[in-house]
């Protein structure tokens, strides 16, 4: 049965509960209310199944994903023509679309019926926008000062992008990084009792690594003279954090989108980017666009949104901007006197030759698989 990912309900439900007004308070004074219900859902251009999910709104101290299995969903579409969805799993509710159904200009409502209370929730319409082309994405070298004296080094990467009076003048980015990473030194040799050849070499030696990242990045060109947007900074990746220290890729997805969808994450963006933590601003809820059709002044959390979604993938090596890399870990061998004290549970240690010797090492300057990678090189890598 087919289970979706609980992780951006989640980081929804956080963001809608804090205000853009920093005012210092008590946390455990805050009444944050009785729980609320959180409809969350997006159509996309893209053929196949597409995804709403019910939720409670849970505690900011104790975030959860808590279903709500007593609705039952639908999809209007210009035409009057309504489809339902089917409840896959505890308040993850899914719709299969095809192709035809998703052409641009297309305009569709969410409606929940709450069998429960007998309440309607109705989202507005949303119409299937033109998206403008992806743009390339390009990284500069980026080195920052610290009062300590210490310079870090780093990548600060952007689009320059072009859109046009056809295109939307709304857009979101979601940025996943895939990066090569290696161990220090191959497996020529273990301690099992006494010193002994390996025959595992260099098989931990290279590790592939994927990081969704959380960041939210909005877009428009709505106030702009010209449709375009040279240099829009997206993530910065710094040189100590490994990723730049062989290969790296960013896919980068693009999510053209309405107005009121982008002032929906603008929002968010705002709230999760405002210094001074999560918990330095008062718990009030970013408005949507879903509202409670029965009782009106109920206020309802969450978006349903309708876009075009364009992917595009690129490749970065450290030569490109001047990196020599950096080694998280020391991987300094060592003369362990007590190794024949360690226990059998364990064995192996991982040992390397060093001036002339035959010297122990942390695990990890071995075994790359211990930092979070996979040894599985993914289909897509150059």
């Amino acid at each position: 049965m087919p289970q979706n990912n609980y992780i951006l309900p989640l980081i929804l439900g956080l963001a809608l509960l804090f205000t853009r007004c920093v005012e210092p308070y008590d946390l455990e004074k805050v009444n944050l209310g009785s729980p609320r219900l959180v409809i969350e859902g997006q159509i996309t251009n893209k053929a196949g199944f597409h995804y709403v999910n019910l939720s409670e709104s849970s505690s900011p101290t104790d975030p959860e994903f808590i279903p709500v299995s007593y609705c039952v969903v639908y999809l209007m579409d210009e035409f009057n023509n309504v489809y339902p969805y089917e409840e896959t799993w505890g308040g993850k509710h899914r719709i299969y679309l095809d192709s035809l159904q998703l052409l641009p200009g297309r305009s569709f409502k969410l409606l929940v019926h709450d069998q429960l209370n007998n309440v309607e929730y109705e989202s507005e319409w949303d119409t299937i926008p033109v998206a403008a082309p992806i743009p390339d994405v390009y990284g500069v070298r980026s080195d920052e000062e610290q009062a300590s004296g210490e310079t870090l080094n780093g990548v600060q990467f952007y689009v320059d992008f072009e859109g046009g009076a056809a295109y939307s003048d709304y857009y979101r980015y979601e940025i996943q990084e895939t990066f090569e990473y290696h161990a220090r030194y191959p497996i020529d040799w273990v301690y099992e009792g006494s010193i002994q050849r390996s025959a595992i070499g260099d098989a931990y030696k290279i590790c592939y690594r994927d990081v969704e990242l959380q960041d939210i990045f909005t877009l428009t060109t709505a106030p702009l003279q010209a449709d375009r947007y040279p240099g829009f900074p997206l993530h910065h990746t710094l040189e100590k954090s490994e990723k730049l220290n062989h290969r790296y890729s960013v896919l980068l997805t693009q999510i053209a989108m309405s107005e009121a969808s982008y002032r929906y994450w603008k929002a968010i963006e705002e709230n999760s980017q405002r210094s001074g933590g999560l918990f330095d601003k008062q718990p009030l809820s970013i408005q949507g666009n879903i509202y409670n059709t029965t009782q009106p002044q109920e206020k309802v959390l969450g978006n349903f949104s309708v876009t075009t979604v364009l992917q595009k993938r690129f490749f970065f090596t450290p030569d490109e901007f001047g990196l020599e890399g950096y080694d998280r870990y020391p991987c300094i061998p060592f003369e362990d006197p007590e190794i024949s004290f360690v226990p059998p549970s364990s064995w192996p240690l991982y040992m390397v030759a060093s001036g002339g010797s035959i010297l122990r090492a942390d695990h990890v300057c071995f075994d790359c698989r211990l930092s979070g990678g996979t040894l599985v090189k993914p289909d897509f890598w150059q």
